[in-house]
């Protein structure tokens, strides 16, 4: 990746409980990250994550959906599909292992491996 890349927010883009559609704080953040992935190109998996609540079956579909959306979002301002790779995870990688709301809303999110 180049430096321009680095410049780039890279945080991970959150999603409400049962929720596969982009807030419009998501929106913003996804339509500045589309302009810096236009002058950083390199490829992105967008890799989806849930919480624990919910089957695992259930969990893996809706973070296929997140990854999917953030996908369509960055595709729709203009970054090429073949730049991103989608990819879900479900409930298997957690950043909060706690079984709280604030560790649930940490586990809700899709994230950028560069």
């Amino acid at each position: 990746m180049t430096a321009s890349a680095d410049r780039c927010d890279w945080s991970p883009i959150p999603f409400g409980f049962n929720e596969s559609g982009l807030s419009a704080d998501a929106q913003q953040r996804l339509s500045d990250l589309a302009q810096c992935m236009k002058t950083a190109p390199g490829r992105v998996t967008l890799a989806g994550h849930a919480d624990e609540r919910g089957t695992e079956e259930y969990n893996l579909q809706l973070s296929n959906r997140r990854a999917a959306s953030v996908k369509r979002y960055l595709t729709d301002l203009g970054v090429p599909a073949s730049q991103l790779g989608t990819v879900g995870y479900g409930e298997t990688r957690p950043v909060n292992s706690a079984s709280s709301e604030d560790a649930w809303s940490e586990n809700r999110r899709v994230e950028f491996q560069r």
